[in-house]
C-alpha cells in the first residue's frame, strides 16, 4: 500500500476530529436556547386550574429530561476520547538512525533502512488512523444522539414557553 494513500486516510481522520470538536459550539448554543425557554416556562407556569396544565406539566417534564439527556450526550461526545498521533519527530528520527546503524553493522541483512523505515511509518499511520476512525465514529454517534434529544427538547420547551406566554397574556 502506498504511503500517500495511508497519509490521506490519516489526515482525513484528524480533519474529522476537528469537525467533531467544532460541533460543541453549536451544541452549547442550542442548549442555551433550550435552557432559556425552560427557565422562562418554570418562572411563568400556567395555573394548576388551567385545563392545559397537565399538558404543560407533561411537556415541561419531558423537555427537562431530554435537555439533561442531551447535555449528558454532549459531554460524552467531547470528553475522554484519546486520539492517536504519529510518534514525535525526534522518536521517528532516532528510529531511522537505529535502522541505518543496524544495516551498516549487518551488511548481509536483506532489505534497507529506507524500506524498513517506510514500513514503520505506514504501520504507525495505519494504527493511528484505525484508532482515530473508531473514536470519530463513536463521537459522531453520540453527537447525533445529542442532536435528536435536543430537537425533542426544543420542540417541547417551545410548547411550554408558548403556553406560558399565551396564558400569562390572557390572565
Amino acid at each position: 500500500m502506498k504511503v500517500d494513500l495511508i497519509k490521506d486516510f490519516y489526515s482525513k481522520e484528524l480533519e474529522d476530529k476537528s469537525v467533531q470538536d467544532n460541533r460543541l459550539t453549536v451544541h452549547v448554543g442550542i442548549l442555551t436556547l433550550i435552557g432559556a425557554a425552560l427557565l422562562f416556562s418554570l418562572k411563568n407556569p400556567i395555573g394548576t386550574d388551567h385545563n392545559l396544565f397537565s399538558l404543560f406539566l407533561g411537556a415541561l417534564v419531558l423537555a427537562l429530561i431530554f435537555f439533561v439527556a442531551s447535555i449528558v450526550q454532549v459531554i460524552r461526545a467531547n470528553i475522554g476520547h484519546k486520539y492517536e498521533r504519529l510518534p514525535r519527530a525526534d522518536v521517528v528520527y532516532d528510529y531511522f538512525l537505529k535502522l541505518q546503524d543496524f544495516y551498516r553493522s549487518n551488511p548481509k541483512t536483506f532489505g534497507s533502512s529506507e524500506d524498513d523505515f517506510e514500513d514503520y511509518l505506514k504501520r504507525k499511520m495505519v494504527e493511528a488512523t484505525a484508532r482515530n476512525t473508531d473514536v470519530n465514529l463513536l463521537r459522531s454517534a453520540r453527537n447525533h444522539t445529542a442532536l435528536v434529544l435536543m430537537a425533542l427538547a426544543v420542540a417541547l420547551s417551545l410548547v411550554c414557553a408558548v403556553m406560558a406566554i399565551l396564558t400569562s397574556t390572557n390572565a
